[in-house]
């Protein structure tokens, strides 16, 4: 039977924990500015420990984090960043786009992002050990075109068929002309709602461009009677106004106690599936142990 969490491995970030755990390994949450929503190099660098392998960056709501801050944290520990681009197509910082500064980068091709193939995602890196890693992750660890191909590694069937792969290239044509258009309309908002008392807008970091995935503000209920819900009750019956419902509903991780209970949830759905693999289940760990 094998077996990985004698010594468990970590992740750090502002990251899903089901993917991290479905490699046996432990995601590790950082903190978040309470503007750009996103981790920051400090809170990244508090959470480092001998047992970290990597830090996934993640560029919420397309508003890049300082992953050039990040990355330097990082190479000096030789912890390879990985960016979630999943929000951030043609964001920007430094001059810099976002998936090209980390080790790797991911992106969502779902039907919400800024391009789409309907399902799926993409991933970028200058890395040719990363690619090859990542051309068997796709296709069940068979390696197609070497002389001997065989299954190299466990992995399942992410393969783009060829008709979603003809959607992206067209999707791609018209993606700089898609970001545009979010910009200005992000741009027009934030005019007209500038000065409001108790609204926080969403605000990028200088040097940094927002690409707007969602536009992302908040209400401070001291000061707007009933918060966030207060201005979607307001916005109801503006036109042309669509507001989503809040991207995370309550306060899912209030302290420890509340960290543990996320991983508790993530834990049981993992359980079952990494059984039948063979694998340590995580529920015999401490949730406690695994959130310190």
């Amino acid at each position: 039977m094998a077996t990985a969490y004698a010594t468990p491995e970590e992740v750090v970030g502002r990251i899903t924990g089901a993917p991290i755990l479905f490699q046996q390994a432990i995601p590790v949450f950082a903190d978040v500015d309470p503007v750009t929503l996103n981790i920051t190099p400090e809170t990244v660098a508090a959470r480092i420990t001998p047992r970290t392998r990597a830090i996934v960056a993640t560029h919420l709501f397309g508003n890049p984090c300082d992953v050039l801050g990040i990355t330097r944290i990082a190479v000096a520990r030789g912890i390879p960043v990985i960016e979630d681009c999943s929000q951030a197509f043609l964001a920007t910082q430094n001059g810099q786009l976002l998936g090209t500064i980390g080790r790797m980068g991911a992106f969502s091709l779902q039907q919400s992002a800024h391009m789409t193939t309907g399902q799926g995602g993409a991933l970028i890196t200058s890395d040719d050990t990363v690619a090859r890693t990542a051309t068997l992750f796709r296709d069940k660890g068979w390696g197609h075109g070497d002389p001997d191909p065989d299954h190299y590694i466990l992995a399942l069937n992410y393969r783009m068929t060829e008709l979603q792969g003809a959607v992206a290239r067209a999707q791609l044509q018209k993606l700089t002309r898609a970001v545009r258009r979010r910009r200005r309309t992000a741009e027009r908002l934030s005019e007209q709602l500038a000065g409001l008392p108790g609204i926080t807008l969403p605000e990028a970091r200088p040097g940094s461009t927002h690409v707007y995935w969602r536009y992302a503000l908040s209400a401070d209920p001291t000061i707007i009677r009933g918060g966030s819900d207060a201005i979607k009750a307001l916005a109801l019956g503006a036109d042309a106004v669509c507001l989503g419902r809040p991207y995370v509903w309550g306060l899912a991780l209030e302290g420890q106690a509340g960290v543990e209970t996320v991983l508790k949830m993530i834990l049981a759905e993992l359980d079952l599936s990494l059984a039948l693999c063979g694998y340590t289940t995580p529920s015999q760990l401490s949730p406690a142990a695994l959130a310190r």
